[in-house]
């Protein structure tokens, strides 16, 4: 409940600061691939993109099919300018769920992967 709490917050209200220490507490209890998910995006909206990219490629190796871990994770690799790992994601994420393609954040994924 933490962990979705801190992801509303983050996400749905833009108080990412806010949800960073919930988010931390979820972690900390129990470091599963979804809650590290959680943090390192939160991380990543917060600007620290190399924090985010640990967490979230922890993440990618204990849960490599999830949609929106795969998603989270090529975002902060473009933004650190690392687009072998975000194509790799990418293409992991399509071939996870091939209706995402039509996913609003997954068309801007794409866009930002053809002109980086």
């Amino acid at each position: 409940m933490l962990n979705n709490l801190a992801y509303g917050l983050a996400e749905y209200q833009h108080a990412a600061k806010e949800a960073l220490p919930l988010a931390e507490k979820a972690y900390r209890s129990s470091p599963n691939p979804i809650f590290g998910d959680t943090l390192g995006w939160i991380q990543h909206l917060l600007g620290d993109d190399k924090a985010a990219a640990a967490l979230l490629e922890q993440a990618v190796a204990g849960a490599p099919t999830n949609l929106d871990i795969l998603v989270h994770s090529a975002t902060v690799h473009i933004a650190l300018g690392d687009l072998v790992k975000a194509r790799k994601e990418f293409d992991a994420a399509l071939k996870a769920d091939p209706k995402a393609a039509d996913r609003a954040d997954v068309k801007a994924l794409a866009q930002k992967l053809k002109n980086p």
